[in-house]
């Protein structure tokens, strides 16, 4: 999956609520996914996780959605946006 293009930029863009003005990668991670940090035309700054579905890092991302849904309010930890699936 391209972080930059095609239909998975427009849903961002869509559903952040502005354009992606910067990307910058989250350097290297314990995956081969893409992990970047972007900020958008109305100022506001998201951290991005994406993984091709053949990638194994695939299921963990999913997993880890799936998790957070459970999270107690008062878990200190960042909440989930935003998931979707591009590739199938």
């Amino acid at each position: 999956m391209a972080l930059y293009g095609g239909a998975s930029r427009l849903a961002r863009e869509s559903r952040i609520g502005g354009l992606v003005v910067s990307v910058s990668s989250a350097g290297i991670g314990l995956t081969s996914s893409v992990a970047a940090v972007i900020s958008t035309s109305q100022g506001a700054i998201f951290f991005v996780k994406a993984a091709p579905v053949s990638c194994p890092a695939a299921v963990d991302l999913l997993r880890e959605h799936i998790a957070a849904r459970y999270l107690p309010t008062d878990v200190p930890a960042p909440r989930l946006f935003w998931a979707a699936d591009f590739d199938r």
